[in-house]
Order: C-alpha cells, then sequence, then structure tokens
C-alpha cells in the first residue's frame, strides 16, 4: 500500500486557524501549530491537560456544557450568540470564535475543535465603532429584515432614543406612519442591487422623534458586506435649519419679486396721490396749504421709510410708525400746552393699508392742531389704535373745544373730504364724537392680500 501524499499530522499543523482535539473527559489529546502560537503553549505542555485551561470563565460553568455537548454531538458552532474568549499562557484574553465537530471511533468519541483568533476582527470592528460614534451625521446599520443594528450618538440627538431602545428594533418606528407600508419593498429592493445612492432621490423626507414630532431629514445609503451577512450603513442629517433657512429665503426673494413686480404701480399711484391732493390744495384759501401738502407727502414717504427699516419689504410696523408721524405733525404744527399722546397695540400693516391710514392720521392731527386748541388753550391730543383678528380701530381725539354744530364738511376745506375719500378706499366705517372734544375713529378689515 503507497504512503499518502500527506500525512494526518501535516494536514492538521497546516491547518489555518487552530485545532485541537479533546476526549470524552475533557483532556486535549492533540494540538496543531496554530494553536500553539495562539495561545503560548507547546503542544507538550497541552497533550493530557483538561480543556478548561484555555478557556476564560469559570471552569465549571465549562465543563457542564461539555457534558452536555457530549450527549448529543453534532457539528455546529460553540457558544452561539455568546462572546468566547480563551486564556493565553501570559493570562490575557483572546476572543475567539469556535466550531465543533464530533469525531467518533471504536475506542471514544472525540470532538475537534477549530479556533479562530478574533483579536484583529474585533480591533476592526472597534475602529469601526469609534469612526461611526465620531461621525457628526447620524450613522445608523440597518440589517435586511429591517432591524437595527448599531446606532450612534447622533442618531440619540435626532430622534429623542437611547441607542439601548433602538437597537434590535425595527426600523420603521423611525418612519411618519404615512411612509411605513411601503418602506418593506424600498429596503428590499435596495438589497437586490446594493449600491452607494441618496435615498428619496426628489422627495421630501421625514423621519419620527421619540416625542412624535416630524423631522426633516437627508439620508445616504450605503452596502455593507459583513460575516453575518448584508447591512445598509445609513447616513442621516437632521436638516431642519436648513430647511427654515431655505424657507425664509424664499419668502424673503417672494417679497422682494412682489416689491419690485409693483414698484412702478405703486410710485405711480403715490405720485398721483400727491398730484391729486395737490390740486385739492391749489383750491384753498388756506394760508397753511403748503405746509399741508408737505406733511400728505411725509406722510407717505414715512411709510416707505419704515418699510425699508423693516427688512421685510411687505409690512410696517404701525405702531412705530404712528409715534414718529405723530413727532413730526407735532414739531411743524406745535402749539403751546398741547401734546401728542399715543396709545397703540403692536401690530403691523401692509403697505395698501399704511398709506391711507397714515394720511388719514395725518389729516386728523393737523386738523386738531389748527382747531381744536384756539386762543391758547390747553389740551391733549389722543391717536389711538386698536387690533382684534382682522380688525383695526384708528383714530384721533382731542379734549378741545369739539366740533361745530351743523355740517362741518365746508367747501374749500379739503381735510375731511381727504379723509373720507380714503376712509371708502379701505372699505372702513368712519365715526364723529362731539362730547368732551372730537373723536374720529376709523374701522375696517385688513385688505387680504
Amino acid at each position: 500500500m503507497s504512503r499518502p501524499l500527506v500525512s494526518y499530522q501535516e494536514a492538521f499543523d497546516a491547518a489555518p486557524v487552530g485545532m485541537l482535539v479533546v476526549d470524552s473527559s475533557g483532556h486535549i489529546v492533540d494540538v496543531n501549530r496554530q494553536l500553539e502560537s495562539l495561545f503560548g503553549y507547546s503542544r507538550l505542555q497541552l497533550i493530557g491537560q483538561p480543556v478548561e485551561a484555555l478557556v476564560d470563565g469559570e471552569a465549571d460553568a465549562h465543563r457542564h456544557r461539555r457534558e452536555a455537548y457530549l450527549t448529543s454531538p453534532e457539528e455546529r458552532p460553540m457558544g452561539a450568540g455568546r462572546d468566547l474568549f480563551g486564556r493565553h499562557r501570559d493570562g490575557h484574553r483572546i476572543p475567539v470564535e469556535i466550531g465543533l465537530t464530533p469525531l467518533k471511533t471504536d475506542a471514544d468519541t472525540f470532538v475537534l475543535a477549530s479556533v479562530v483568533d478574533l483579536t484583529e476582527r474585533r480591533r476592526a470592528d472597534e475602529q469601526f465603532r469609534l469612526a461611526i460614534e465620531a461621525a457628526p451625521n447620524g450613522m445608523m446599520l440597518v440589517d435586511q429584515r429591517g432591524d437595527i443594528v448599531l446606532v450612534n450618538a447622533q442618531i440619540e440627538h435626532i430622534f429623542g432614543y437611547s441607542r439601548v431602545e433602538l437597537v434590535g428594533q425595527s426600523v420603521d418606528r423611525l418612519l411618519p406612519e404615512r411612509y411605513r407600508a411601503g418602506h418593506g419593498a424600498s429596503r428590499a429592493s435596495f438589497f437586490a442591487t446594493p449600491v452607494a445612492r441618496p435615498m428619496g432621490l426628489g422627495r421630501e423626507l421625514y423621519g419620527v422623534r421619540k416625542d412624535g414630532r416630524e423631522v426633516p431629514v437627508e439620508i445616504g445609503l450605503s452596502p455593507l458586506q459583513t460575516p453575518s451577512g448584508q447591512l445598509v450603513l445609513s447616513s442621516i442629517v437632521d436638516i431642519t435649519d436648513r430647511k427654515q433657512a431655505r424657507e425664509a429665503l424664499e419668502a424673503s426673494l417672494h417679497e422682494k419679486e412682489v416689491l419690485l413686480k409693483e414698484l412702478h404701480h405703486r410710485a405711480k399711484n403715490n405720485l398721483q396721490l400727491i398730484a391729486s391732493l395737490l390740486d385739492l390744495a391749489s383750491s384753498s384759501p388756506s394760508a397753511d396749504v403748503l405746509s399741508e401738502a408737505r406733511d400728505r407727502i411725509h406722510s407717505i414717504s414715512l411709510v416707505h421709510e419704515k418699510l425699508y427699516q423693516s427688512g421685510t419689504f411687505a409690512r410696517i410696523d404701525f405702531d412705530d410708525y404712528l409715534r414718529t408721524l405723530g413727532a413730526h405733525v407735532s414739531q411743524g404744527w406745535s402749539r403751546d400746552g398741547v401734546t401728542i399722546d399715543v396709545k397703540t397695540d403692536a401690530f403691523t400693516l401692509p403697505l395698501d393699508a399704511a398709506i391711507p391710514c397714515g394720511l388719514i392720521v395725518n389729516e386728523l392731527l393737523v386738523n386738531a392742531f389748527k382747531h381744536a386748541f384756539p386762543d391758547g388753550r390747553r389740551g391733549v391730543i389722543t391717536v389711538h389704535a386698536h387690533r382684534e383678528g382682522a380688525r383695526i380701530t384708528l383714530g384721533v381725539a382731542d379734549d378741545g373745544v369739539g366740533l361745530p354744530a351743523g355740517p362741518f364738511r365746508k367747501p374749500g376745506h379739503i381735510g375731511f373730504d381727504v379723509v373720507h375719500a380714503l376712509a371708502r378706499q379701505l372699505r372702513g366705517e368712519l365715526t364723529f364724537g362731539r362730547e368732551n372734544g372730537t373723536d374720529v375713529t376709523l374701522s375696517f378689515e385688513e385688505p387680504r392680500p
């Protein structure tokens, strides 16, 4: 009979992993060179020793498991689902993976154990985990079933869950309800042709936090092949701030676009309004005609000044506008002992409402200064403005001599004509109070855009 090309011992020693044979009593019968190198013992030092000499942990627990295995020996991995460690001769622990194969002979039942050193794999895994943890984005590993395998601190921050609450759970818990029905098919499609790509290209994506609040997100997908199977690594970015900034920019651009489109229209209308006021003033016998025209023009220009200062180019702070307008009129028509008191709610008005309101207040203030306090009489002129929903109430009151009896819209006195015309423009209602002075009030609904 010819000699085999390779002997048992040569094949045993040439195995790329540590190999040892243990008898039914748990004693080591043989080891190969890889196992000698792995544990730091020579073959002679190990043969005849109990296998527990190489085990990190309680020897009694291992002995019970070994005896249980021999009652129904089969080829399988050892310690499935548990981290296994061996003990090196110098005492340090070695992470290992062990496969068991029974060998039955007439003399005894032996166990052939293959031992793989996982030190480098564990080191690589740890480096991978550290890289994932240090990533500035949320990072999540998901398996083909859709179960979460790994998350980093950023995922905890974005979604409000701890990693203990997430690992092992379905990734669907992080999706809004409306996305869940179709997510399984999308996941299967990715694993069928796993290539790195953005998720939901062209669509807005949202996750849902533990507190139920939806978060706009941007997701990148990368396939990852591991010993335990194909996984997908998801990079998740919370784009809430970016989305809000974009929406604010879009709103600002829209406001500016509206303003530019109407610039010519508004300038033309305002110039026509000024021309009409000057036409009315040209027929007035008042010596103050130029001063009155000046104030009307200023009330219009002040709206544009406040609009520019507001930065929105669409609405002005009407409370601030009235205070500035009151101070200007008071300076131009000052009377000793007569003061202006502005009592308004804080609210804003669009340009189309602010200009006629400003002109109305200007007319009423000038009229009060000119007629309410004759012969050096002292008093207070009150500007009041309030808002309730879309309803605006605006007026000027004084504690002066009051309106004269009978009609007060006299030919040649254009102030009240202007007030009535502007009130009609706003579709508002004017009321005139005559008790304890004069109180002219305008009530109107803010024009819809």
